[in-house]
This record gives C-alpha cells, structure tokens and sequence, in this order.
C-alpha cells in the first residue's frame, strides 16, 4: 500500500496527560514553632553537618540521648533527697560526672564534628559511673542497675559492634566484683530507696528511654522517607530528559519491549508515532540555542496535552520524538498524529520577546502480533522520512 497523507477536518476532543512528578514525603512534624525550635537546637550542635542521612539521624538521637539522661539523672537526685533518702558523698561525686559526661557529649560533637568522639565520654564515663553510684544508693537491688542493660545497646548504635561486645564484657566482670565485694563485706550498700521510691525512679527510667525509642523511631522514619523520596528522583532522573522532562531512549525502548510482548500474546495493536521538528537547526542557528531548548521544551508540553495518560511521549534524539500509542490501531494513531501537528502548527513559540511558529513532520506505524523493536521503529522512521520528502508539516502513515 502507498504512503498516505493526511488531511483531516474535524480532529478528536484534545485529552490531556497527567503529569506524574514526585511530591517531597513530609517528615514527622511536632508543628511549626516545635519543629522549628527543634531543628535549631540540634543544628547549633552540629548534628547536620554529619556525612550521610544515618548519620545525621544518630547524631540526632545522641544529642537528644544525653540531654534526656542528664534531665534522668538530675531527677534521680531530686526524688531521693525528697524521700529523706540522702546518699553519700561518693553518690553526688558520681552523679556529677554522669551529668558532666551528658552535658558535654553534645559540644564535643559540635566541636570535633566526630559522633564517635561525642559519644565515647558519655557512654564510658556512664559505664564506669552508675555501678558506683549504686553502692550509695541501696548496692545492686538499686533502681540505677535498671540502666545498665541499656548501655551496650546504645554503644552498638554510636560506636558499633565491637565496642558494645567490649563494654559489655566490662560490665558484666565489673557488675560480678562487685557483687562479691558486697557479699565479702568489703562494700557495704547505702540506705536504698522504699518500695514506693523504686517504683518512681524506675518508671523515670523507663520514661526517658521510651522518648529516646520514640525520637529514634521518628529519626529513622523521616530518613526513610527522604531516602525514598530520593531513590524516586534518582529513578526519574535515569528515565527522564533533563531538559524537556520526556522520557529518554532507554525508558522508551524498555517500555516498547513490554508492548510489543503484550501484543503479541493478546493480538492488540501497538502504534508509533516518530516526529522531528522541521528546519530545527535554522532555529538554533538565527535564533541561539537558548530559544531552541525553549522550542524542545515546548514541543514536549504540545505532545503531553495531545495523547492519554497512558501515552509514552520520549525525547530519542536532538530534535526527534516518539509516542508509543498501546493499543491503538494505525488509523487511531494517524487522527493522533494530526493533532499533535496542528497543535504545534498553531502554537506560538516565546523566546527573549519574539514569537515564531515552528511545524513539525510526522511519520506513523503500527505492529500487530509479532514484531521486533527494530521493525516497527524502522517503519515509523521511513514513514517520518516519507513526510520530510513529501513537503515537511504532514503526517505520512507506513505501508502495513
């Protein structure tokens, strides 16, 4: 069959497509003037200087961790003295190194930019502390052993492995002379807290490290949720022109691939539509590049509003384009085609003041049942080669 031209009349209801661009995942938000206030504390200590997402989260947690600790520790103090159950001497000395270690985590972290370094004073002079401070306040049954536990888990998160086997191992020898110590009579334990007083300190234990399990939590959540919004724009930026915003050779072949599978096992048609925009190079030549990429830029917006949703509108070379039409017959793809060409023809370029007009050359195939990648693109080819020999500004379908 001859190469055909159309000249069509009426033209189908225009249907435009949708755009689908990635909308940044909000992170976990305490509201505006919290998270606003939130984000400066932790900026002053540096925490988003770190390098990498995890990293940031864990200088977050650490700097929350310490102050959240020196906020348990102080709190101990108070409810002991306010139960009459004043420690000795030797308690209030380890306290304050406790308290000291807490308080200085964060600027050691703001100062050396290290979140090993910021985390090392206050997980060992913890380890080292409250095994002690426990002989002054009621020996292994008091409520500060409840904290223990916890330290090789936190050391894991901000030293790693080997250092969380390590301290660990401290404890454990440290935690086993000294209950031999107090089965000797070598040490004598101070006058515990009652009943009643235990129960308090612990549920202040259990409370603070229930906001740091929260805080992490949320720290990790909001860093998932960047990295995913991430991996999306990296995966668009691979599939995508940068220029135009159509997808690129590679997204359209991976995609043809599919449809000419899917046609062949069904028996429905796929269509291409290649289209080159004509006398281009006069453009960047008069003109400048500048109002050239205006042009490419443009054309894709043209292609977009024209086809469905489901369309794939592909930027394939400098000046040349394709649409994957699935599902649509050769005929359907020509009255998709003559669309597309006057819209453009009509379309009024903008660049730096001026408007020009620019047109465009179209050629069509359809593949039903088997066809190879290769075929249907040379088909579509010959019949947009057809159209730039046959005057420019038509459509010209391929013999079927």
């Amino acid at each position: 069959m001859a190469a055909k031209s159309l000249q069509l009349a009426s033209m189908a209801p225009t249907v435009r497509r949708g755009a689908t661009r990635s909308s940044p995942v909000d992170a976990p938000s305490l509201g505006p003037t919290a998270q606003g206030w939130r984000e400066r504390y932790l900026r002053y200590f540096g925490v988003h200087s770190q390098p990498g997402p995890d990293a940031v989260r864990r200088a977050r947690v650490m700097v929350i961790a310490c102050h959240g600790a020196a906020v348990l520790a102080l709190l101990s103090a108070v409810i002991r003295v306010g139960l009459g159950r004043t420690p000795p001497l030797g308690f209030w000395l380890m306290l304050g190194v406790v308290e000291l270690a807490m308080l200085a985590g964060p600027f050691v972290l703001k100062l050396t930019g290290s979140l090993r370094a910021g985390a090392m004073f206050p997980i060992v002079a913890t380890a080292t502390a409250l095994p002690l401070i426990s002989v002054g306040s009621g020996g292994l049954d008091a409520p500060v052993f409840g904290v223990l536990p916890t330290i090789p888990m936190v050391a894991a998160l901000f030293l790693g492995a080997r250092a969380a086997k390590y301290l660990a191992l401290v404890l454990m020898v440290e935690i086993t002379v000294m209950g031999l110590l107090f089965s000797s009579g070598w040490l004598v334990a101070g006058v515990g807290a009652p009943p009643a007083g235990k129960a308090l300190l612990f549920c202040c234990y259990v409370a603070v490290m229930a906001f740091i399990a929260v805080t992490y939590e949320a720290e990790r959540t909001d860093a998932e949720a960047k990295l995913r919004v991430m991996a999306r724009e990296l995966y668009e930026s691979s599939v995508r022109d940068a220029l135009t915003g159509a997808h690129n050779r590679r997204y359209f072949v991976e995609q043809l691939e599919r449809d000419l599978a899917f046609c062949a096992r069904h028996g429905t048609p796929v269509s291409l539509v290649a289209l080159d925009a004509d006398h281009f190079k006069q453009v960047n030549d008069t003109r400048g590049h500048a109002a050239g990429d205006a042009v490419l830029v443009g054309l894709v917006e043209l292609l977009q509003a024209n086809v469905r949703t489901e369309d794939v509108v592909a930027r394939v070379g400098g000046e040349e384009f394709v649409v994957l039409l699935r599902g649509t017959p050769l005929a359907g793809a020509g009255v998709a085609a003559e669309r597309i060409r006057r819209a453009i023809e009509a379309h009024q370029f903008e660049h730096d003041g001026q408007r020009f007009r620019v047109t465009v050359s179209i050629g069509c195939a359809v593949a039903i049942g088997p066809s190879s990648t290769d075929e249907l693109q040379h088909r579509a080819d010959q019949a947009l080669y057809r159209a730039k020999r046959s005057g420019r500004n038509c459509v010209v379908l391929a013999d079927t």
